[in-house]
């Protein structure tokens, strides 16, 4: 299986209780993926992870080796520099290191991460010369309400500084300066810490083992691990996680609501809650649920399970295994539908496929793999599908009814297994009723032209056999329009013409009758006279 890593999460310890040495470690968590975009299963992997002075080709200046990693919902945590100490001077530069990760037998992954402020402040030593302050109610920090750290936090002289400032000493002036306007809250507490590094400021509010990358920026990590970035030119800026475990923003403006383990990995995305939620395109959105996914840019996954949006401003709005994939596509919700067609929407339902452009299915098994094509399925256990292009195909083995009134009395219906629409004509929804000439009505149809003709929309060896509207209209005025027949006034006009036929026929019959007595009693009449005639 091809692998590709989705999110890197980076933490140093950069804090202790006394001033030591900081621990040569780097903990490092990232998310797997195989290349479908779904996490890969739980279990053992094995992989390598190597440092490079370059982002490509260069150095290799150092590795872990081959190393087995324990991966849970697409999640691992590997510490680097734990079973290989990391060479002396390794971050001791201005120089970039790029992290580059290779699993199993497959090839080095090909985008390598640069490692910067986090792993960089290995070097760091900090002194009691990095004096931090935060300014809470009575303008004073306490022991009480700081974590433990290796920057020396002193108090700060009364109404030197408004509440919920953050000061720093400075060492020429001797003087303390403002280092952060506010940090909009004053209720810290033991499980608060405050970083400030290569003149950017972290905060670390409570919480578990959650990462963010970014500037100015809240972040819940565990008690006393601090991380921050920011250095000049990453562009790493303004990214937030509020809240819950386990969750990763890690590029500029991204940001998690809570929940566990949630990757918000690109600019401008969004996990608001849920758990193993992944947003990783420029504007997508996880809005919660469990294990779903916005790869797709602009794209949205409102909630539910295991969903995926990966086509551009794709929305899947929820349900369970449901994939939006093509540009503008929209599933509303239900269990394993795709819609893979630009434009595409799915409403609902089960096992539902609009491929096509454009098309819409719903309901169970619908098929609409057609440009434009509209397909419904009834709960039948078996495909219905388009085809051809911008065609409306409908399973409704229940039969179907169209009305054209509020009170559900005219219109059509269509019965179950039936062929052909009945028209509702019952006589108590009927006004006006009066009969009707059949001897005009028979007049008027030998006036009326039937001809055999196809329509300019057909191929024109499709052909029928009817009068013109206009003519229709003109000899027996009904209908809405010249331009149109409905199908009850021919119908009524034949059941009319038949009955005035079957008078005429009455008629003759009765002459004939008539006719064949009189025949009959000549015949009797010339045969008397022929006898009479021999004698």
């Amino acid at each position: 299986m091809r692998y590709f890593s989705i999110i890197a999460i980076m933490l140093v310890l950069l804090v202790s209780i006394s001033m030591a040495e900081v621990p040569q470690k780097i903990n490092y968590q990232g998310c797997l993926t195989s290349n479908t975009g779904n996490s890969i299963e739980d279990g053992n992997h094995i992989l390598r992870f190597t440092i490079y002075n370059a982002a490509v080709d260069g150095d290799e200046l150092w590795t872990s080796g081959f190393r087995e990693v324990t991966v849970s919902s697409g999640l691992f945590n590997y510490i680097l520099g734990d079973s290989t100490a990391f060479p002396d001077g390794l971050f001791d530069t201005d120089s970039p290191r790029y992290l580059g990760i290779k699993i199993g037998g497959d090839s080095e992954l090909s985008n390598r991460i640069m490692l910067i402020s986090v792993p960089y402040a290995i070097h760091s030593k900090l002194s009691d010369s990095s004096k931090i302050a935060i300014s809470i109610p009575d303008n004073t920090v306490t022991t009480s309400k700081i974590a433990n750290g290796s920057i020396l936090f002193e108090d700060i002289a009364q109404n030197s500084a408004t509440e919920g400032q953050v000061m720093k000493w400075n060492e020429t002036s001797s003087a303390w300066e403002v280092a952060e306007a506010n940090l909009g809250s004053s209720n810290w507490s033991v499980s608060d810490s405050v970083l400030y590094t290569n003149n950017y400021l972290g905060i670390a509010r409570g919480g578990a083992e959650n990462a963010l990358y970014g500037n100015k920026s809240y972040t819940h990590v565990n008690l006393g691990v601090v991380c921050t970035t920011g250095t000049s030119g990453t562009n790493i800026n303004f990214a937030t996680v509020s809240g819950g475990s386990s969750n990763a923003a890690t590029q500029s403006y991204s940001t998690i609501g809570g929940g566990h383990g949630n990757v918000a990995s690109t600019i401008y995305t969004t996990v608001s809650g849920g758990r193993d939620n992944t947003a990783f395109d420029g504007g997508s959105t996880v809005s919660g649920g469990l294990r779903n996914t916005a790869n797709g840019y602009g794209s949205t996954v409102g909630g539910g399970y295991d969903n995926t949006a990966s086509g551009y401003s794709s929305t899947v709005c929820g349900g369970y295994s449901d994939t939006a994939s093509g540009d503008y596509s929209t599933v509303s919700g239900g269990f394993k539908n795709s819609a893979s067609g630009e434009n595409s929407t799915v409403s609902g339902g089960s096992s539902n496929t609009a491929s096509g452009n454009y098309s819409q299915a719903a309901g169970r098994l619908a098929k609409a793999t057609h440009d434009g094509a509209f397909v419904w399925g009834d709960d039948t256990n078996s495909d219905v599908s388009s085809s051809a292009n911008n065609q409306f195909t409908v399973r409704t083995t229940g039969g179907a009814r169209f009305f054209t009134n509020t009170a559900l009395t005219t219109g059509v219906t269509l019965a179950a297994g039936g062929g052909a629409w009945a028209t509702v004509s019952d006589s108590t929804i009927k006004e006006n009723i009066r009969p009707v000439d059949g001897d005009n009505i028979l007049k008027k149809i030998s006036d009326l032209d039937i001809s055999r003709w196809n329509y300019e929309t057909q191929d024109e060896s499709i052909e029928h056999i009817g009068p013109m509207a206009q003519d229709f209209y003109r000899l027996f005025g009904l209908g809405d329009n010249n331009t149109t027949i409905n199908t009850i006034d021919p119908d009524g006009i034949s059941l009319a013409a038949i009955k005035a036929l079957i008078e005429k026929n009455d008629e003759l019959q009765e002459s004939n009758v008539e006719l064949k007595k009189e025949l009959s009693d000549l015949r009797v009449l010339v045969e008397q006279l022929l006898e009479q005639n021999k004698k």
